[in-house]
């Protein structure tokens, strides 16, 4: 009789398994990127404290532009990683253009990318004694395609994007840039709205 109940035991926990077993996954992947990111921030204060006593400023964007980074956001109610890979070019110190691969997972079921073309603007440039400057606060825009892996289903659909942020300069031409994004993606049959916050570094 106790082996039966033991058995009848069994069963009923069994289906609650896996769940525990992706709950476990998803708390790791938080726990590591938690610490990537305070990683990121750490390595980027010690640098600005080491260069920003001789730095000289060159405080004007120009040409070739690239930044990386990776972060965490949500999707509705659901948490996930992210990464982000963005470069173009400089019409002038306002103004970015250039193109954008932000890809975001809550885990191996459930995995969204978007491609976008991309515009960024900095509003607050001003003219100071010593040229041209600029605040280093921008806002961002975009739109693209985006590709959908939820389970077994693939969609691909239009992307939008629109996000803020701002780039601390560590060198010359360097930034650590803290970024907030957010993103609707559009599909015949449904829509998502996720919100991402991820730092990383800047080039131009």
């Amino acid at each position: 009789m106790a082996l039966v109940e033991l058995l009848d035991r069994g069963r009923l926990a069994s289906p609650s398994l896996p769940r525990r077993i992706s709950s476990a996954r998803i708390s790791v992947r938080s726990a590591f990127f938690a610490k990537l990111l305070l990683g990121i921030f750490i390595l980027a204060v010690v640098t600005f404290n080491s260069s920003s006593a001789s730095a000289q400023t060159d405080e004007t964007h120009k040409g070739f532009w690239l930044s990386f980074g990776a972060g965490g956001g949500w999707l509705q109610s659901e948490r996930s990683a992210t990464t982000y890979f963005r470069m173009g070019g400089t019409p002038n110190d306002r103004v970015l253009f250039g193109g954008q691969v932000i890809h975001w997972w809550r885990d191996e079921y459930v995995q969204h990318t978007n491609i976008s073309a991309i515009a960024t603007l900095y509003p607050f440039y001003r003219k100071t004694n010593r040229g041209y400057s600029f605040r280093e606060v921008f806002m961002r825009v975009g739109a693209g395609v985006v590709t959908s892996h939820r389970f077994s289903r693939d969609d691909t659909g239009l992307g939008l994007y629109i996000g803020t942020g701002i780039d601390l300069r560590l060198d010359n031409n360097f930034f650590f840039t803290p970024n907030v994004d957010l993103l609707f993606d559009l599909f015949n049959d449904s829509s998502y709205a996720s919100l991402l916050v991820s730092v990383g570094f800047s080039w131009h």
